[in-house]
């Protein structure tokens, strides 16, 4: 099983090196308690601005910076998310009152699919728009007031439940209840309109999300190391775009990279086996463990600093040949025997070159968190993957980079 230190742990640690001397941030030291705090806090914030939650991340840097006004990581985190939250703000509201207005001439004209249509995709962008949920409900009491009128057509309640069903965005639902409407009143060319439009919604609906969100969602993915989602969305677009040359070299890319995956999975289960038999005083089958892991990655530091303390350690407790004793009879003095394998000793040295390396990769990890709050993902996602070569199990960094790779948002 993979070392992985504790939450609290790590959140003080973190805390812990955002103000050591040179950081610029507090002279005074705070206690451990505000420190762990301030931590919690940091990594809200950045959770939050990974899904897209800037008034979330806004509200957690600026309670970091109520505690230290001279938070480097929440200076700069507070201003990326101030202004992707305007970014995401100008965008949505460009075209949303062209939109809401045009959907209420759909109204008024009956052509209730399309203002639907219009008024589902300002949702899209803004799920709070009073006008586009106004409209949303207009158009249900409306279907239910044609559904129970006593002078409704066959197949009326039918074609208006599907309606509703429609405006749920329960396209499957609605098709079916408008083809049993269909086979009431075979004459009525508008239910076949109705069915093809959800048909049509349907396929559009796949294809928008495959061909304009697709690539940046691939991208995003094979970045954080996802490769088997990211060459799923790949040969969807594919599907949509067989002579893409961009799908087709990204999925080459994703190959390459699986076969490196399949590496580092290796040297992760050699150094999870052999950090445990080195910690039990097992130094035989922990050495076998290194020299596995060098022979698949020959440059590998950690392998190779535990391959020299395991032959020091050996070459220490090698049996010396007896010696004759002298002639005079003079007593000889008594020698402390070496402390055997696994003596707590030793399983100090261990614990110490742990608590290195998480340090080591948490140095990393704080790093690329504040590339990630200047809007530089390039060099944060470097220093990540250095924190996860130094300290495979760091829990921080996982969570980051899973983060991301889940649909999370770039900088």
């Amino acid at each position: 099983m993979r070392l992985r230190p504790l939450r609290t742990s790590l959140l003080l640690a973190a805390a812990v090196f955002l103000y050591r001397p040179g950081a610029g941030l507090a002279d005074e030291p705070a206690a451990d308690s505000d420190l762990e705090l301030m931590s919690g806090l940091l990594e809200s914030a950045f959770d939050a601005y990974v899904d897209g939650d800037y008034d979330r991340a806004i509200l957690h840097f600026q309670r970091v910076l109520q505690m230290n006004p001279r938070d480097k990581t929440a200076q700069k985190g507070l201003k990326q998310s101030q202004k992707m939250l305007k970014t995401k703000k100008d965008s949505v509201l460009g075209d949303e009152k062209e939109k809401i207005r045009q959907a209420r001439k759909f109204l008024k004209n009956q052509k209730w699919l399309d203002a639907i249509d219009l008024a589902t995709s300002v949702l899209q962008l803004n799920p709070n728009s009073r006008e586009a949920l106004e409209i949303h409900n207009e158009i249900a009491a409306l279907a239910r007031a044609r559904m129970s009128n006593p002078k409704a057509q066959l197949g009326d309640d039918l074609v208006y439940q599907a309606m509703i069903h429609y405006l749920n965005k329960r396209y499957d639902d609605a098709i079916k209840l408008w083809r049993e409407a269909a086979t009431l009143r075979p004459e009525d060319f508008k239910i076949l309109v109705y069915i093809e439009r959800a048909e049509q919604t349907i396929k559009q609906t796949e294809k928008y999300d495959v061909l304009m969100l697709g690539r940046s969602r691939a991208k995003a993915l094979f970045t954080s190391g996802n490769f088997a989602a990211s060459e799923e969305l790949w040969r969807k677009i594919l599907t949509y775009l067989p002579d893409d040359a961009e799908a087709r070299a990204w999925l080459e890319k994703v190959k390459n990279e699986t076969g490196k995956v399949s590496k580092q999975s290796k040297i992760g289960d050699l150094y999870d086996k052999g950090l445990e038999y080195f910690n039990s005083g097992r130094y035989a089958e922990s050495l076998e463990m290194w020299n596995g892991m060098l022979q698949v990655d020959p440059n590998n530091e950690v392998a190779k600093g535990y391959v020299d303390r395991i032959r020091q350690k050996q070459a220490a407790e090698k049996p010396v040949a007896p010696i004759a004793p002298p002639a005079a009879s003079a007593p000889v003095p008594a020698v402390p025997p070496e402390p055997p394998a696994g003596t707590p000793a030793l399983q100090q040295d261990s614990r110490e070159e742990e608590a290195r390396l998480k340090e080591e990769a948490q140095k990393h990890y704080m790093q690329g968190c504040l590339n990630y709050a200047e809007g530089n993902l390039d060099n944060a996602l470097k220093e990540w993957r250095e924190a996860i070569r130094i300290f495979p199990g760091h829990a921080p960094t996982l969570k980051m980079l899973n983060k991301i790779s889940t649909g999370g948002q770039r900088p």
